[in-house]
């Protein structure tokens, strides 16, 4: 997995839910740059501890302890679970990162769950139709967006994924 620069300095807390297979090698980039990542045990299998341990995340216990102490919260789950995993940190107010390879209805869902208090939204998408689409909804209730950038996550395939950042 290639890693750019993010702008993060290392000082930035980083929340993730939660290490599956995926989840943990994000986090392991993390660590590796320097972050200290956080996970929540809450609920969780002994293979998922072990998983967070060999990436050398930090157990925060539940998610809503890991919101309380996140700059930031990346979402990485299966996408059946990943409205749960928004509601579990309900009200947190950094950045939150749904990673999750979601629906269009659902990613509009999730952004509805975390609405009330979110400045920021990191938007993931392999598909530039729903991108725009969902891009116009989120400028028509006042968000901006701030950049977007082409990610190769499948090298040497036609896919391309699109990752935009908006605030408000």
């Amino acid at each position: 997995m290639r890693v750019r620069d993010s702008g993060m300095d290392a000082s930035t807390v980083i929340g993730l839910l939660h290490p599956g297979e995926m989840g943990a090698e994000v986090g392991r980039c993390l660590a590796e740059r320097g972050h200290l990542v956080l996970w929540a045990s809450h609920g969780r299998s002994e293979q998922t501890a072990t998983r967070a341990a060999m990436a050398g995340l930090t157990d925060a216990g539940t998610a809503a302890d890991l919101a309380g102490r996140a700059d930031a919260i990346i979402s990485v789950c299966p996408p059946h679970g990943a409205l749960a995993v928004a509601r579990s940190v309900r009200g947190f107010g950094g950045l939150y990162v749904d990673a999750n390879a979601i629906s269009p209805a659902t990613a509009r869902q999730v952004a509805e769950i975390a609405a009330s208090s979110m400045r920021r939204v990191v938007y993931v998408s392999c598909n530039p139709a729903t991108l725009g689409r969902d891009a116009g909804l989120l400028r028509s209730a006042g968000f901006r967006i701030l950049s977007a950038l082409p990610v190769d996550q499948f090298l040497w395939s036609a896919r391309l994924e699109s990752v935009v950042v908006l605030a408000r």
